[in-house]
């Protein structure tokens, strides 16, 4: 049997093309939703520039200058001198540290019944000439004695003033309180011991031309602080008449040279100003300790976990858990 099969009816009508979707007809929804901030990560290059402006010890600290806003070109200038501290025939000796930039900032005094007497003219340092205005960044100093563990007796007493002319510390007292800085430390735990160099007030950071702080020629009382402690070294009780310690100075300044000096084309402008490094430094520097028995490394390590923490309160969410893990 053949199969019939029926023809299939297509359906010819066209479906109703569909509209074309036009946006450019329609207006579009401006999306204001506003950016999540997210703080950046604290690094390690930020606990450096820190560490640098507050920390003498520091290998930053080196080259480091201050964030200015005013772009003066300047130059990094560190000093680092070593010099031996001897005792008297009564087995006394007292040490006047005044930082500034033309002269030695280490004058040997006379003790007299507890009190240290400081006469003399402040003798020239050996620093670049042609230097219109200079000021510090960080100085500090070391201690460590020579004796013999039998032989290592007395009492280091050291003090750090805040007064800013000389007329103070022609007669100081050995054994005073009044300061700023005190601590009172065995000839034999002086095996390297570390003082940070603290700020007298905020004119630290401004700069001072070199011969308002302390001309050469002139005496103790004609110095002017140039924002920072001096500070004194008093020894009672140690071997009589002989070298009992070392003293190393680090002091690191940023200097502005003469226009018409050479050595004016190797300054740079200043570093990038930053709010928040800035911040940090001043908190950790008013807030910081200034005499670390154990050494430089105790210093350093106490000056790097400061910095990461005050980092942490201006950084927050993954900043200040960034700078929460340096400090382990």
């Amino acid at each position: 049997m053949s199969r019939i099969t029926m023809p299939i009816k297509k359906n010819n009508k066209k479906k109703p093309a569909q509209k074309a979707k036009n946006n450019n007809n329609k207006p579009r929804k401006r999306q204001n939703k506003a950016m999540p901030s997210v703080p950046r990560p604290v690094g390690p290059q930020d606990v450096s520039k820190v560490c640098g402006l507050t920390d003498p010890f520091c290998p930053h600290a080196r080259g480091a200058r201050y964030y200015d806003a005013n772009g003066t070109h300047s130059l990094a200038y560190p000093q680092r001198r070593m010099f031996p501290l001897a005792s008297d025939a009564n087995g006394n000796l007292c040490l006047l540290l005044l930082p500034n930039y033309l002269n030695q900032f280490a004058h040997f005094g006379v003790v007299t019944s507890g009190s240290c007497a400081y006469t003399g003219t402040l003798t020239p340092a050996p620093v670049l000439d042609n230097v219109a205005n200079y000021r510090i960044v960080t100085w500090g100093f070391t201690l460590k004695h020579v004796t013999t563990p039998l032989n290592a007796s007395g009492l280091i007493s050291i003090r750090g003033f805040g007064s800013s002319t000389g007329t103070s510390y022609v007669n100081v007292d050995g054994q005073t309180m009044n300061a700023d800085v005190r601590s009172d430390i065995p000839l034999q735990d002086c095996k390297n011991l570390a003082v940070i160099g603290k700020k007298a007030n905020n004119t630290s950071s401004f700069y001072t031309n070199p011969s308002t702080t302390a001309v050469s020629g002139s005496t103790i009382p004609n110095y002017v602080s140039p924002g920072w402690d001096g500070y004194q070294i008093y020894v009672t009780g140690a071997p009589a008449g002989t070298t009992i310690a070392y003293i190393e100075l680090f002091i690191n300044f940023e200097i502005v040279l003469d226009d018409y000096t050479g050595m004016a084309q190797l300054m740079t402008p200043p570093p990038h100003s930053s709010p928040v490094l800035q911040a940090a430094s001043s908190a950790l520097t008013s807030t910081a300790e200034s005499v670390f028995v154990s050494g430089v490394n105790a210093a350093s390590s106490y000056i790097k976990r400061s910095a990461a923490t005050a980092l942490a309160t201006y950084f927050g969410g993954p900043g200040a858990g960034r700078a929460a893990m340096l400090l382990t």
